[in-house]
Formats: C-alpha cells, structure tokens, sequence
C-alpha cells in the first residue's frame, strides 16, 4: 500500500462485484499482525474464489471466498478472521479492503501488476 491507509479511503471508488474473475489475481500489502508490528502479505484470488494468503515468514492459509448478493466474503465462522472483502480503486489502482465483521479495517492490499 503506498502512503499509508488514510491516503486512499478519501479518493477511493468502490466497484461492483458480480464474480471472482473481477478480483482474481495477486494482490499485496502489509496488515497487523496479532502481536504487533505490521507483516508483507501476497494474496492469491483464483477465478473460482479459492485463494491463498501467504504472510512473510512462509505462514500462510488457504480458503475459499464466498459471494452472495455482491457481497465477498473471506474468512470462515470458527476464526474472528471473518469479514467483507470490497474492490475499490484509487487513483487508477485498484485495492482490496478486508473489513472485519467487526467494523475494522483489517488491511488493504494493491493489485500486482
């Protein structure tokens, strides 16, 4: 993410979703980590939803995203990772925002070109 959060959610343009091709592909950035400091995420979308999120340090997990009613769901009910996935572009780029079904902005990756 360049510029850090507060520069891309005042310009942004959030985009319909209707299937997984729309996000498919890599996307990158960085998120919190549960202890602390801030850790280099790839994400990986395939068209069918499957994806693979692999942290710095080789951690990483794999699930399937869900869409109903245009909404992308990423996570699944036995984590608290478990929230809305939204397509936004900024300034010509387009961003993956996970909001948390508590409300919290998670993390927002950039799609790599």
């Amino acid at each position: 993410m360049r510029g850090g959060p507060e520069s891309t959610t005042s310009r942004s343009v959030e985009k319909s979703v209707t299937d997984f091709e729309q996000v498919a592909g890599s996307w990158s950035g960085w998120a919190p980590g549960s202890s602390g400091g801030l850790f280099r995420g790839n994400f990986l979308i395939r068209p069918n939803g499957r994806y693979r999120l692999v942290w710095e340090g080789a951690y990483f997990t794999e699930g399937n995203l869900t869409l109903e009613n245009g909404i992308v769901r990423f996570g699944n009910r036995s984590t608290t990772w478990t929230g809305k996935l939204t397509l936004v572009e900024v300034r010509g780029v387009e961003h993956l925002r996970f909001v948390l079904d508590s409300g919290a902005l998670w993390m927002e990756l950039e799609r790599v070109p």
